[in-house]
């Protein structure tokens, strides 16, 4: 989830990221979702599932568009750069790039 504009966009990770190697995963957008989510955790209404929180810090924005988005993840245990761009309008396949700092 990125805090922004108010709101917290959100991609579901086919694959978790570490610091260990770099990766690409497909990266399924969410629905935008309320800033209360920042601090919650537990299960969801209707069988939903449940949200759980992986990490938590800081980012800054290098680039973002309506089918792209590139920043620099510094947190509790994850630090590198991302990428998440829409590869193809007709079927909505986004891929996500990770690149941990050599040095976390």
């Amino acid at each position: 989830m990125l805090e922004m504009q108010g709101v917290l966009r959100t991609w579901a990770l086919d694959d978790p990221l570490t610091n260990a190697v770099p990766i690409t995963t497909k990266a399924q957008p969410l629905v935008d979702h309320r800033l209360a989510f920042l601090e919650f955790e537990g299960p969801l209404g209707d069988d939903r599932g449940a949200v759980r929180q992986v990490e938590r810090g800081i980012y800054k924005l290098f680039g973002e568009d309506t089918d792209y988005v590139r920043f620099r993840l510094s947190g509790r245990n994850l630090a590198g750069m991302i990428e998440i761009r829409l590869q193809s309008a007709k079927d909505p396949y986004w891929r996500l790039d990770w690149f941990p700092e050599a040095d976390c």
